[in-house]
């Protein structure tokens, strides 16, 4: 990024430092008083702002707590009939082979 640019104040100065530099921190300002009124500043900043994602904090209910413990034991309750129906099925298969090897002397 390269930037050239002249404001009429130094408020309208810092509105365009801190939009420039509104991804940073650790800013440093560093100026120098030269020959007449001319003051020479470099802004630099070598880190950018750590980026954190935090989840929007909510009071929790007791119906709020209440409603995740039943959703919870209804998605145990449906998981444990698809395992009963899971192993049914496989004691039938096991039945069933177990009765193909014996009639074909393999046990």
């Amino acid at each position: 990024m390269k930037k050239n640019e002249t404001y009429k104040d130094s408020k309208s100065a810092s509105k365009a430092i801190d939009a420039t530099f509104a991804d940073h921190e650790n800013i440093t300002i560093d100026c120098e008083d030269k020959e007449k009124d001319l003051r020479v500043c470099m802004v630099s900043s070598d880190k950018l702002k750590q980026k954190t994602t935090k989840p929007p904090i909510k009071k929790m209910t007791i119906n709020d707590l209440a409603t995740i413990v039943i959703q919870g034991f209804a998605e145990q309750k449906e998981f444990n009939s698809w395992v009963y129906d899971a192993i049914t099925v496989l004691q039938r298969d096991v039945k069933r082979i177990d009765g193909v090897l014996e009639k074909n002397n393999i046990k």
